[in-house]
């Protein structure tokens, strides 16, 4: 994520992998709810977006990988929801012990 304008990984399909771990993140709920594969899509996503925002050429590529269905921006939704709801939980948590 150093160079989000080399081209190696794209060229190595990067965008194709992010988009089936999304993909499995959308069909296999058990899946996700293992370990800490809850964050996986939204780091997928993360890569996906760091790839896009600079460069045209690598955004066409992306939708044409399709990490730009409907199902994909709904669990990229639901994924971003869920890590800011555990981000904020964390911080309460370390709020209570600081303060009690």
């Amino acid at each position: 994520m150093a160079y989000p304008n080399d081209p190696e990984f794209v060229e190595l399909g990067v965008f194709e992998c992010m988009a089936q771990l999304i993909w499995k993140g959308i069909q296999n709920p058990h899946w996700l709810a293992q370990d800490q594969n809850i964050y996986i899509p939204y780091y997928a996503a993360h890569i996906i977006g760091s790839y896009t925002m600079n460069m045209e050429t690598f955004a066409e590529e992306a939708v044409r990988a399709g990490t730009t269905t409907d199902g994909m921006k709904s669990i990229v939704c639901i994924s971003i929801f869920f890590f800011f709801f555990l981000f904020a939980y964390r911080i309460v948590v370390v709020f209570a012990h600081a303060y009690l």
